[in-house]
């Protein structure tokens, strides 16, 4: 006892100064139990035990107890016998992530010798556990679901997790990163690496992106639905654990290696790239940096004013040297870095995998496991659709609030995207029950870019004869060129202690330090017009907010350390396989900082050149071979037209300045301090009812220190930044510059289990949870989206979201594999921060409360009992039905009521349904197998609508979505294995559209990206 006090000591201390932070560790799970006689109930040592279905073996000690350590979340059956009994089964034990399950075997001793008669179906458990989405975590604490690394594999095939994610009941993923539980945006979901909370890579979202996590380093996805005390207080829609690989059982090798064709990208020699492009072997970010020279320039020194014409050069506007010497500097240092698309022939995708472990079974008085791991991923997509901006206008005669395009563009958009990660866990298990694991993991997640949109504008064309720039003859052209690159990277080291004494008193730890960062290094942004009739390049009215011709660099850093303790003391005996009653208190600290920087430039065109290379004005066109766009010349005549020709004559065209609206330099230093404690217990009211009761205390201190200027955004914002939206009273400059949040919560929760019937379980759960803004909604930041060209600002008076939870769900186990389960919810939000486009700028805003509630079936079938041929057969669905409504505040409804929007919306990001349809074929004897999964997401409200001064934006709707995946594998000779996958095989169209209360309008994004044939090869030693 003493030295295992000792061990904890040692660990925690480690811990506590490494200053890293974690959470509880939750990868695995654990069998605890005793075998006993019978008859006499007395302890039986030496008994084997194996785990079904592993390669796990322990024997009972001589009080008859005995430990099965990191066992994957699952359904097992444990085999028990020793000579002079017969062998038992221990069946539909149910492991959870992070959880020991307890049981109690016993052995009836022989009469009469005979051969043993064992029925086995651990494979069968195994395989459903493992490969169907719905496969059951059933625990007594959180309505929890997850999936296999096999299902994972067929699935994933080198890419990232989001395809098997949105698998998950009630779950879709939006713009393929970002997770909706039970229609609940990110912000309302927390995900986690290893139970270790991560800095989010995206400075757009609060929770971690899950595209960042290449699905061949993934073991297992943990999604628990109802939360706990024990958990982050932000778990309102779900708490997603991403369980990297651990200790092998086995030495190992593995190896893959794919490729995969796109039917719109691949080998198409019309993918939209750009000289420079690319995202190289591990990321260009180094490539594109801002130059030191321009990063100490301001509007004093490369200012916008002040151009100089050919031939003309009055002293009372000429440019001083040191603003022309700038202006040439620029020119010279971005020469070979085009502001225009151009096309090429995208190669195939390309993925390779490589994993390998090693245990040693006698170290150090335990057993230590490594495990290393490396992913790699190339992708090419070509998207091809339209996008459009609306408005609102009404109608004179009617009185009708009408949908209006102002802007409808037919756009192509090439990206090439890279994910790259590496992975080190080492962990050791000592022979009394002690755990210590190091986890080392880290990524690059990049994606390169490049749109062409052609279209036309209200304010140059009449709009309604329908789209046809060509021949209106004045289309408007729109450049944009952006490169992201994403890190992260994490340290987690993490420990379990068991006091093997009457109490069995449980103690785990974790610590973490992670970093990650975005670098978005010189986005370039162009918006011009064509006057097709006279062959002329032609600037825009101010239609949108900025300049026509921008190049910006942004970049965020995190920094994220956290530190996890839990105790865990269970009292009482067990009684009828469940486990004894406990209590667990422990606490949490997680500090977060957060640096962001954006130098922001634009190019002051004053002279408007004619298509170079153009034999017929209509090949206008994202190809330079065809002829060269304005975007395309931008930087060829910033060079020639920026020079001096001493003494006095400078030549100034076209030429770099920094910008005034948004500010040239934009930059804040955020930081977080979340500090948690919490008390729970598990009790059982009798044999068949286990109650969970207890509470959170959780802190939040959110700071944001700005260093913009804000002066120069008045004649563009007319009072947004510095007047409240509700009671339009100006804010304070001290509030604008330092915004933040300081509350402390008390979350409790409470959850019964019943089992009133064989197999069957009634539980219930009613809890109370937050949400937190991120940094960039409350910092008074403006930050350009290239793609649609309009403005985010935050809003710094938006305070946290409170939630009541409401959980019902009943579970039934017919036989071992199959589950039915229904689940019913609701959930009441007050205070719930909502996104909002106001036309050119987008914010974010509290309403006043908002209610969703829902119900979600999930079906799991092995089809073994309809017959001999139906064995290897597994069918899997699931289905989840959404309802919301939002309380507008006094404001939010006046406008929208103006605007002729729906006073009655629902929740933004909720979909009305998701549906999942799953079927799998797997016949061990010929080693192959064979899947199809169908996903269905249901209508959602993509952006809510409002009104900004004299501009009403309409909402926008996504529609219904479906994709059809097939997956198929051959085990071939020497443990090579053959993969083949079609993803999105019906190609369907995505299309979100703006609507009003009475009208659908224009697209405001509708795209195909193609389906996507992939083949790999594979090898296990």
């Amino acid at each position: 006892m003493r030295l295992q006090m000792a061990r904890v000591l040692i660990c925690l201390g480690w811990a506590a100064w490494s200053y890293q932070s974690a959470a509880q560790d939750g990868q695995q799970g654990a069998v605890r139990g005793r075998v006993v006689d019978a008859e006499f109930f007395q302890a039986v040592p030496g008994a084997e035990l194996s785990l079904e279905g592993t390669q796990i073996k322990v024997q009972s000690q001589d009080d008859g107890s005995f430990f099965f350590n990191e066992v994957q979340p699952g359904v097992y059956t444990i085999l028990a016998g020793r000579s002079g009994y017969t062998r038992e089964r221990a069946s539909n034990l149910v492991v959870s992530a992070g959880k020991v399950t307890e049981t109690e075997i016993r052995l009836t001793a022989e009469v009469v010798e005979l051969d043993d008669f064992v029925v086995s179906v651990e494979d069968i458990i195994q395989e459903a556990s493992a490969l169907s989405p719905a496969s059951l975590v059933a625990d007594m604490q959180s309505f929890s679901t997850s999936i296999g690394s096999e299902f994972l594999s067929k699935l994933g095939g080198g890419g990232d997790i989001g395809n098997a994610v949105k698998r998950l009941a009630g779950t879709s993923v939006v713009d393929s990163r970002y997770v909706v539980i039970r229609g609940l945006s990110d912000r309302y979901n927390v995900v986690v690496l290893n139970a270790a909370r991560l800095p989010s890579s995206d400075p757009d979202k609060r929770a971690v992106n899950i595209d960042i996590f290449p699905s061949n380093l993934v073991e297992t996805i943990v999604s628990s639905k109802t939360f706990t005390p024990d958990m982050p207080g932000e778990a309102t829609g779900g708490f997603l654990n991403v369980v990297t690989k651990s200790i092998p059982a086995a030495p190992f090798v593995n190896f893959s290696v794919g490729t995969a064709y796109n039917t719109q990208s691949s080998l198409n020699p019309n993918f939209l790239t750009y000289k420079g492009g690319g995202t190289g072997f591990l990321g260009t970010a180094s490539d594109r940096a801002l130059p030191g020279s321009l990063k100490i320039t301001n509007l004093d020194t490369l200012p916008l004013d002040n151009p100089t014409f050919r031939g003309f050069n009055p002293p009372s506007i000429a440019p001083s040297q040191e603003v022309a010497n700038n202006r040439d500097s620029s020119a010279r240092l971005l020469s070979g870095r085009t502001m225009g698309v151009d096309t090429t022939e995208a190669p195939m995708d390309f993925t390779f995998s490589l994993s390998a472990g090693t245990a040693i079974e006698d170290f150090m008085g335990g057993r230590l496991g490594v495990i290393g791991a490396l992913s790699y991923a190339k992708a090419y997509k070509l998207k091809r659709g339209f996008r459009g901006n609306d408005s609102l206008f009404r109608d004179p005669v009617t009185q009708q609030n009408l949908v209006q395009t102002e802007r409808l563009f037919y756009y192509e958009e090439g990206e090439e995207s890279l994910l790259a990660g590496g992975l080190l866990s080492i962990g050791w298990q000592g022979d009394e029950q002690d755990t210590i694991k190091l986890t080392v993991f880290s990524n690059l997640a990049a994606e390169d870019q490049a749109q062409f949109a052609i279209g036309e504008d209200d304010s140059t064309n009449n709009m309604d004869d329908g789209f046809n720039p060509i021949e209106e003859g004045l289309p408007i052209i729109r450049e944009s060129l952006v490169y992201t690159e994403r890190k992260l990277s994490t340290i987690q080291l993490s420990g379990e202690h068991v006091f093997d004494d009457d109490r069995d008193i449980k103690v785990d730890w974790a610590a973490a330090y992670a970093w990650s960062s975005q670098d978005q290094p010189d986005i370039r942004f162009s918006n011009y017009g064509f006057d097709i009739p006279n062959n002329q390049f032609f600037g825009l009215s101010n239609d949108i907010p900025g300049e026509r011709f921008e190049r910006i660099w942004r970049k965020l850093d995190d920094t994220n350390y956290n530190l996890n303790l839990n105790i865990e003391i269970p009292f009482g005996e067990s009684s009828n396989g469940k486990e004894r009653s406990k209590i667990k208190f422990g606490g949490a600290f997680d500090h977060s900082d957060r640096v962001y920087n954006t130098e922001n430039f634009a190019y002051k065109v004053d002279f408007l050149p004619q298509p170079i290379g153009y034999s017929i004005p209509r090949v206008l066109g994202p190809s330079d071979r065809g002829g060269l766009t304005l975007a395309d010349q931008i930087g060829r005549a910033d060079l020639t037209d920026s020079f001096q020709s001493p003494p006095d004559f400078n030549i100034d065209s076209t030429y770099l300045a920094r910008t005034r609206t948004p500010p040239g330099t934009e930059n804040y230093i955020a930081r977080q301090n979340i500090a948690a404690t919490y008390v729970m217990s598990t009790f059982n009211v009798s044999e068949d009812v286990e109650v969970v009761a207890g509470a959170r205390v959780e802190s939040t201190d959110i700071t944001v220190r700005s260093g913009s200027e804000f002066d120069s955004l008045d004649p563009l914002a007319g009072g947004f930044i510095f007047n409240d939206l509700i009671t339009g009273e100006p804010i304070p400059i001290e509030e604008v510059l330092n915004p933040g949040i300081q509350a402390t919560d008390l979350l409790p929760a409470m959850a019964v289990s019943w089992d009133f019937a064989e197999k069957m379980t009634l539980r219930s759960s009613v809890s109370r949870t937050i949400a937190r803004p991120t940094f960039k909604e409350i910092a008074p930041v403006l930050a350009r989206d290239p793609t649609s060209g309009a403005f985010f600002i935050g809003n710094v008076r938006l305070d946290r979201s409170e939630i009541i939870n409401y959980d019902i769900r009943a579970e039934w186990f017919p036989t071992p594999g199959d589950l039915v389960v229904l689940s019913v919810f609701s959930k009441e939000i007050t205070s719930p921060i909502e996104a909002v486009n106001l036309g050119s700028i987008q914010s974010v805003f509290n309403e006043e409360a908002a209610t969703i509630y829902g119900f979600e079936i999930e079906l799991a079938k092995k089809l073994l009992e309809w017959g001999p041929l139906l064995d290897d057969i597994t069918l899997g669905f699931n289905y989840s039905k959404m309802t919301s409504q939002v309380e507008l505040t006094d404001f939010t409804r006046a406008g929208r009521e103006i605007a002729g929007l729906e006073v009655n919306r629902q929740l933004q990001g909720q979909p009305d349904y998701t549906m999942n349809f799953n079927a799998q074929y797997d016949n061990e004897d010929l080693g192959f197998s064979a899947a199809i999964f169908l996903n269905i997401t249901g209508e959602l409200l993509y952006q809510v609508g409002g009104v900004s001064g004299s501009t009403v934006a309409p909402d926008v709707v996504q529609e219904t979505f479906t994709s059809l995946d097939l997956s198929f594998s051959k085990e071939l000779f020497d443990d090579w294995q053959l993969r083949f996958r079609v993803g999105n095989l019906l190609n369907t169209e995505r299309r979100r559209m703006h609507r009003s209360a009475t009208q659908t309008g224009a697209p405001f994004d509708t795209s195909r990206e193609g389906t996507l044939y992939s083949v790999s090869l594979s090898k296990k030693w």
